[in-house]
């Protein structure tokens, strides 16, 4: 070996060794970093503007999505000491907003809790687990106390995330939320909580849905968040633009969720959070050009309906909020119409077609959604527009073609009264 052969093959070495020490050493922090630290509550992102003035609703009045406080700073104990809890554990579920590629769905789950006092295996005409897509595993809906209900999707849940909407079922007494969805091994658990219209725990059917979604781009837009006053978590939180999803607030119960980036028209359903006898409702929501956002107004009641402060968990999309292959969605914006034909912006079906609406009595409403399969595993979800404290709740949906779902609405104090809504329908053929 020549000199200057082995002055060249010592260089070598001495660079491979310097890479193999310095570099492989760098730990992406990603947003479990802070998932933990900021995580929970929802302490997390950051992001809101803020504003808010009013406690959030709680400082802690929500179990919660994390277990505790909510809102609050981001020391609990809660999320993140336990890994199956809440929504604060941290560990993302992928709903981080990637900014390229396109929206991919991680998870989605719903199911029909049609006995009030007993517990059940969810009926597989009314439900779905995307990781048991066959059922062999079994959702179960565990009546645990009046008016309180534990809802277990086996494996759907590896990350910690998503979002979860909660409506009351053929009940014109009883309205229902969500006190707090957890992680248990791989399984999803929710908790859910029925209240007379005096704020009393009571026995109802209702109908739970989950979805969790990651990355953007595509023909689909769209954002979920989880918020406890002006305050997002950062884990229950998604836009498909890779824009921050923010919450202000102008008054007590009342709040803007700011979606960055987005545009279109879509459909909107939001929940109340945690466990306590508010519930919530869409007041409008608007494409703004500046900046380029979806604005979502959410109004918030006590049980005798005047406004309170209440956290919500709310899911925009332009394609379906419940998470299926199939389905459409309508805003139902003529409330005093026996037919008519929901705004053509803010309606859409699988493969095409037009929603109509009809009104059979005061309060009494139905959709069809003509052109959908024949199909199981179907889920509908509702939620009442409009600036009053009306509310509305599911009163049955069939899976013949053409698909109907029917919405009872009425007054706070549980009248029957007329009043715009929003209808999504959600199908695995």
């Amino acid at each position: 070996m020549t000199n200057r052969t082995a002055v060249v093959t010592l260089i070598v070495l001495l660079v491979l060794w310097g890479i193999g020490c310095g570099g492989g050493n760098k730990k992406e922090n990603g947003i479990d970093a802070g998932n933990d630290a900021a995580a929970d509550t929802g302490a997390d992102t950051g992001a809101d503007t803020g504003a808010d003035g009013d406690a959030d609703t709680d400082a802690d009045t929500d179990t919660d999505a994390d277990g505790d406080a909510d809102a609050d700073t981001d020391t609990d104990t809660d999320t993140d000491t336990d890994t199956d809890t809440d929504a604060d554990a941290d560990g993302d579920a992928g709903n981080d907003a990637g900014g390229d590629g396109s929206v991919m769905q991680t998870g989605a789950a719903w199911a029909w809790g049609e006995s009030p006092d007993a517990s059940i295996s969810a009926d597989p005409t009314y439900s779905y687990d995307s990781a048991d897509p066959d059922g062999g595993l079994g959702i179960q809906i565990d009546h645990t106390a009046a008016g309180s209900y534990q809802v277990t999707f086996p494996n759907v849940y590896p990350s910690v995330g998503g979002n979860v909407q909660v409506v009351s079922y053929n009940f014109v007494d009883r309205r229902c939320g969500v006190e707090m969805w957890t992680q248990s091994s791989n399984d999803l658990v929710v908790d859910v909580r029925c209240h007379d219209l005096s704020g009393t725990l009571a026995d109802a059917e209702f109908v739970v849905s989950y979805v969790a979604r990651s990355g953007g781009g595509g023909a689909e837009q769209g954002a979920y968040l989880y918020a406890s006053g002006t305050t997002v978590s950062s884990i229950y939180s998604w836009n498909s633009t890779g824009g921050a999803n923010t919450v202000t607030t102008s008054g007590t119960g009342v709040y803007i969720a700011h979606l960055a980036g987005l545009s279109g028209y879509g459909t909107v359903q939001v929940t109340a959070y945690g466990g306590t006898s508010t519930y919530c409702k869409i007041k409008e929501w608007n494409a703004e050009s500046a900046p380029v956002e979806i604005a979502v107004q959410v109004n918030c009641f006590d049980n005798a309906g005047a406004a309170a402060n209440s956290d919500f968990t709310l899911i925009f999309s332009t394609t379906d909020a419940a998470g299926g292959t199939a389905g459409g969605y309508a805003w139902a914006d003529q409330e005093a119409a026996d037919a008519s034909t929901p705004s053509l912006d803010y309606q859409a079906i699988t493969g095409g077609g037009t929603v109509t609406a009809a009104r059979s009595d005061t309060g009494s409403y139905s959709a069809t959604f003509p052109g959908l399969e024949d199909a199981n595993r179907s889920v509908a979800l509702v939620t009442a527009y409009g600036s009053d404290s009306n509310w509305c709740n599911i009163s049955g949906w069939d899976n013949s073609s053409p698909v109907m779902v029917s919405t009872q609405c009425f007054t706070a104090a549980g009248t029957a009264a007329d009043s715009r809504y929003v209808v999504d329908y959600s199908t695995i053929p």
